[in-house]
């Protein structure tokens, strides 16, 4: 039988996770952005509350692996320091 769950929840759940993942990142990397490590973790708690949202629809495991997969693909982004600018033909 197989699982059956309302896909605009989870959807949002996972869009969710992306724009706090974003969120982390942006601290992270970009110098216009700051926070105190005590902000920082309560993005992370918030992170892992959504993510036990997201187990209530497709279960634990499937769950962390799509936070997982979610969060280290925004990580893996270069931030706005990483922007390079074109180089000069001479």
């Amino acid at each position: 039988m197989a699982l059956s769950y309302p896909r605009s929840e989870v959807a949002q759940l996972m869009w969710s996770i992306q724009k706090s993942c974003e969120a982390i990142h942006r601290v992270m990397v970009d110098p216009g952005f700051s926070a105190t490590h005590q902000e920082i973790n309560q993005r992370y708690h918030a992170l892992g509350q959504l993510e036990d949202q997201l187990a209530t629809y497709i279960g634990t495991e499937k769950a962390t692996d799509t936070m997982y997969n979610i969060y280290n693909h925004v990580m893996n982004q270069p931030g706005t320091s990483d922007i390079r600018t074109p180089q000069q033909s001479s």
